[in-house]
């Protein structure tokens, strides 16, 4: 695969290693998941990945952002149930991609985070739960 050069295509690089690396998590889960795998399944080396994601854990995260994200526009779209608890609960139904990742947050993908990448998702959490 080409080199990608401009914002443009650079975005839509990164976009198309999150879409791959989506699908990867979601097959064989969070600790089969490997960087080889999606540089393969997009015709690149592993070492382009790294341009865009410093470690395995900063695409995790990318990837916990995109799921969060998804479910907050879900929720916004939604109308709101008197009874938030099960109403909340029922929204993570077919979700099953989000609530993996949340589930090792802390465990499996915070203690891997380079500087820049554990900034950005702690503050992305304050913002996410400051709405």
């Amino acid at each position: 695969m080409k080199r990608a050069h401009g914002d443009g295509m650079k975005a839509e690089r990164r976009q198309s290693i999150l879409r791959a690396s989506r699908q990867l998590v979601t097959e064989r889960g969070w600790d089969g998941f490997r960087l080889e795998d999606v540089a393969a399944s997009l015709g690149l080396v592993k070492g382009t990945l790294y341009r865009y994601f410093p470690t395995r854990q900063d695409l995790l995260a990318a990837l916990v952002r995109a799921e969060m994200d998804d479910w907050r526009q879900a929720l916004a779209d939604a109308p709101v149930h008197p009874r938030p608890g099960p109403w909340l609960a029922s929204s993570l139904v077919g979700r099953e991609l989000l609530v993996s990742l949340l589930t090792i947050l802390h465990t499996g993908i915070e203690s891997g985070l380079s500087a820049d990448g554990l900034r950005e998702i702690l503050t992305y959490f304050a913002i996410f739960l400051g709405d």
